[in-house]
């Protein structure tokens, strides 16, 4: 069992991490943890990388939180998968499809509504020459 002080750690190595397999591990550990140190890591670790961001985008919608609400904002306006896995993420956390619709593309928004219908799960981000 991991403790909520294990979070910061953790999440740093999921978003920083080239390997498929080691993200899908360390996300399966980071659900395990309180919705609250995730978040609490999610929000104080820099995402400069676009698969960072794609990464905590879809952390953030597998363990919803109104927490994260301002990363994901922040994040829409990202490159079109970041967009897409924000509005996933905020439609998780409850924030109203309308409340989307001026801050991102339709297209974006519709996927987003549409994929929402399935399952939340965590995908690994496909680097190219990943390990």
């Amino acid at each position: 069992f991991l403790g909520d002080q294990a979070a910061a750690p953790l999440v740093r190595a999921y978003c920083q991490t080239e390997a498929e397999d080691r993200a899908l591990a360390l996300g399966r550990g980071l659900l395990q943890l309180s919705a609250t140190a995730v978040h609490q890591a999610l929000a104080a670790q820099p995402l400069v990388e676009t698969s960072a961001q794609q990464r905590a985008c879809e952390l953030a919608a597998a363990k919803p939180d109104p927490m994260s609400i301002p990363m994901l904002t922040q994040l829409l306006a990202g490159q079109p998968r970041v967009s897409l896995a924000a509005a996933e993420a905020l439609l998780a956390t409850g924030v109203a499809p309308a409340s989307l619709a001026p801050r991102t593309e339709p297209v974006v928004l519709d996927t987003a509504l549409q994929r929402r219908a399935t399952k939340p799960r965590l995908r690994a981000v496909n680097l190219g020459g990943a390990k």
